[in-house]
């Protein structure tokens, strides 16, 4: 019996876990309410924990994008939030998402340690950015806070049927 209730824990928890990997694949919040409202959940949920503050503005997009693109900006919005969080020691980050003419302008900043470029140590994490982007079209650039972090800045061309 103890045998069956040990295997029965480890099953469940083998589940649980299957289902966090599949939410952070395609986030239920992504799938059904959108890219605005994702972006508020995945900031809520991994910063408020580690009582990392942060700011979060859009503007000048209503609707749905292109499935791809709001895919895109998720995924490598996760990875910068990972990047900070692992990296920057940063205590704020302020996340803008906004509409410019036929751009998408995507800008993330944090007052941490700053990151140093250089294309020899360029981790997996800015590799798949850098080329997550260049898929779109678009363009990633890193640079100096000046609260002494970091600023990435992402424009990625739209349609202009798109809202």
């Amino acid at each position: 019996k103890d045998e069956i209730k040990r295997l029965v824990s480890i099953i469940s928890d083998s589940a649980d876990e299957v289902r966090t990997i599949s939410h952070q694949m395609m986030p239920r919040a992504l799938t059904e309410e959108g890219l605005l409202p994702a972006i508020g959940d995945l900031l809520t949920k991994s910063l408020e924990p580690l009582d990392i503050k942060h700011d979060y503005d859009h503007y000048g997009i209503s609707g749905r994008l292109e499935e791809r693109i709001e895919l895109s900006l998720y995924r490598v919005l996760q990875e910068l939030i990972n990047n900070i969080i692992k990296h920057a020691e940063a205590t704020e980050v302020n996340v803008q998402l906004f509409k410019n003419g036929d751009r998408i302008i995507l800008i993330v900043e944090d007052n941490g340690k700053g990151i140093i470029l250089d294309s020899k140590s360029d981790g997996h994490g800015l590799l798949n950015i850098k080329s997550r982007i260049n898929t779109l079209g678009g363009d990633v650039n890193f640079a100096p806070s000046p609260n002494q972090g970091t600023v990435v800045t992402i424009r990625i061309p739209i349609s202009k049927e798109l809202n």
